[in-house]
């Protein structure tokens, strides 16, 4: 019987049995903004949402130290800490004062239908996670021209959205990634870095 959670086999399932040593390709870009708060949103994944972001939190603990992660379910908040051994916490409301101590950086996952641009601050940074298949790459491109058209009322123009790519080798992903990347440079007024 193994030790890893379900999260971590269908992680697995989808990258291989063993972990790659760095943050590559497969749930984390290796060029993440240092912001206090990224908010992500979720594009088109291969299976549930929330595996890809608690991978994304994973990585950027063992990295960046103690991450939070905030997500939406059913109407309702859930916030889980991550730290740098790789477990995680779930974080009861009472218990939010003192996660905010020990927090380093915090990932917020809006819910569908929450409008970026109402969240964009001068400390956060905007991360669409994406699957590499064809389907999920057009799924992008019109995630990002919606986003560029909300961030050009914004004042903080011109920060780039950062893609991060899932459930792919480091190879498929950067292809993925920088192909996004120059259809966006051609296309768009925000900046979409890999």
């Amino acid at each position: 019987m193994s030790t890893r959670s379900t999260y971590q086999d269908l992680a697995a399932h989808f990258m291989g049995a063993t972990e790659p040593a760095g943050p590559i390709g497969a749930g984390a870009s290796p060029r993440l903004p240092d912001a206090a708060v990224l908010v992500a949103l979720c594009g088109n994944l291969p299976s549930m949402s929330g595996i890809w972001l608690a991978q994304l939190a994973e990585r950027l603990a063992r990295t960046d130290g103690p991450t939070g992660l905030v997500r939406f379910d059913d109407q309702r908040m859930r916030v889980d800490l991550f730290h740098a051994e790789g477990r995680s916490v779930a974080v009861a409301e009472q218990g939010l004062p003192d996660a905010c101590r020990v927090v380093r950086r915090w990932i917020v996952s809006l819910p569908d239908g929450y409008a970026a641009g109402d969240c964009v601050i001068p400390s956060t940074e905007l991360v669409l996670l994406t699957g590499c298949d064809e389907a999920a790459k057009a799924a992008a491109r019109v995630k990002l021209q919606e986003l560029s058209s909300k961030l050009e009322t914004v004042p903080v123009t011109g920060r780039p959205v950062h893609v991060v790519t899932v459930a792919a080798s480091q190879e498929v992903g950067a292809a993925a990634a920088g192909g996004l990347s120059q259809w966006a440079d051609g296309q768009l007024a925000t900046p979409v870095r890999w």
